[in-house]
């Protein structure tokens, strides 16, 4: 007898998880990635959005404070855009 298996939709933590790892991803340094322990998630509907503060060091080795917005999409289990806000300004990095 085989076991059935069944997907279910990624819960708050798993897109919070997701939304971490592709920011790490594109830092320069990732191992710096620090992100805050409280985040604010919102459902919206047909998709979820995450409000997150984190540090990371820059190319110049200083520590830098920012906040991401991470919007998911629940339809495509997917990320459909990710931006940073710092002292800097914006920064998109998935549309």
């Amino acid at each position: 007898m085989s076991e059935a298996t069944t997907s279910s939709a990624p819960d708050e933590t798993e897109i919070v998880t997701e939304c971490d790892l592709t920011l790490k991803a594109a830092l320069v340094s990732p191992r710096s990635y620090d992100p805050s322990m409280a985040w604010d998630y919102k459902d919206q509907g047909s998709y979820a959005t995450v409000l997150r503060k984190f540090e990371a060091t820059n190319s110049f080795g200083a520590s830098i404070g920012g906040t991401y917005l991470c919007k998911w999409d629940k339809a495509g289990e997917r990320i459909a855009s990710l931006e940073t806000i710092d002292a800097l300004g914006k920064h998109t990095l998935v549309r």
